[in-house]
């Protein structure tokens, strides 16, 4: 039997994805406020979007005013807007070193 992949849908270009190839963007618990924040393990509690981690995406979302929609009321992207634009800057690259030290 297959296994179930969670679908999501990204309120920037609007296209269905993995959750894996997307990521949530929630409130911020620790202000008490309106403002945004990348929830990069999908743990924060409340009502989450989804968007993809391309630039274009959030300039269509930011564009569309797709954060208040989906967040039913009035947020604030710039905290959102910040973290985004340093993530992209961020090297990423994970290197694989498959030695198990076992080697003879």
């Amino acid at each position: 039997m297959a296994k179930h992949v969670p679908m999501r849908l990204c309120i920037g270009c609007r296209t269905r994805e993995t959750i894996d190839s997307l990521v949530r963007v929630a409130f911020d618990e620790a202000n008490d406020s309106r403002s945004l924040v990348l929830d990069q393990r999908n743990v924060l509690p409340g009502r989450g979007a989804w968007l993809h981690r391309d630039p274009k995406c959030l300039s269509t979302a930011l564009r569309k005013r797709a954060f208040a929609r989906a967040f039913r009321g009035r947020v604030d992207t710039a905290q959102l807007e910040q973290s985004l634009s340093a993530w992209h800057t961020t090297d990423t690259t994970t290197y694989n070193n498959d030695e198990s030290g076992s080697e003879i």
